[in-house]
């Protein structure tokens, strides 16, 4: 059942990031609700943890993904064409879904970073996900 849990997860991330379009920022509407969430919750949120890694690392085609892991406990999920970006209530939760979907992912306090589902050129070399986590480990920490 875990695996048929970790596929679902993976199908449903690989969906999300198969919507990029011409590299134009998508404005997708969020679920109801989920931006009042956001701002509710404690903590960084998934969307300024993306603007913030902007900085450094290009991340085209942003987009509002929540209702693809709201059963799982998430506060806010952003998909980049490289990476996603989970927000959750706490880092136990974060860990959990991080542990849940495998692949290249990661909890960093109650944010996951996660490049399930990319292949070939889309997922990132084992160096540039490293930094990437080491980014996200200093955003957190700043917060």
């Amino acid at each position: 059942m875990r695996s048929s849990l970790c596929a679902l997860v993976a199908l449903l991330l690989c969906a999300a990031c198969s919507n990029a379009t011409s590299g134009e920022p998508s404005a997708s509407p969020s679920p109801a609700g989920s931006s009042a969430v956001v701002q509710e919750a404690e903590g960084l949120s998934a969307q300024a943890v993306v603007d913030a890694l902007g900085e450094r690392f290009k991340l085209p085609n942003p987009r509002e993904n929540t209702g693809f892991c709201e059963r799982s406990g998430c506060v806010q999920m952003v998909t980049t064409d490289p990476v996603t970006i989970v927000q959750f209530p706490g880092p136990g939760k974060a860990k959990a879904y991080a542990k849940g979907i495998g692949g290249p992912s990661v909890a960093v306090g109650p944010i996951v970073v996660s490049c399930a589902g990319r292949r070939g050129e889309e997922l990132w070399s084992a160096k540039k996900r490293k930094a990437l986590v080491a980014e996200v480990r200093r955003i957190v920490a700043a917060e």
